[in-house]
């Protein structure tokens, strides 16, 4: 991560694309969505096609530390 012009710049390094999850750009780009709210549904789509993870409410919560 390097600074310049008062904004970070991200550098992915080697193995970025392993791992990962698609979140679509319609969700990104919805205005209505706070960025909390963004982060629930990506937490969800992470697990969405896991046939081994159930998405309950109680587990988000103890996932992040706002709860």
């Amino acid at each position: 991560m390097s600074y310049f012009n008062n904004e970070t710049h991200f550098e992915f390094g080697q193995g970025f694309g392993q791992g990962f999850t698609v979140t679509p750009n319609e969700i990104l780009n919805d205005n209505t969505l706070s960025y909390k709210a963004l982060g629930i549904y990506v937490q969800i789509l992470q697990y969405q096609n896991s046939s081994q993870h159930k998405i309950y409410m109680s587990n988000l919560r103890k996932l992040k530390s706002d709860g």
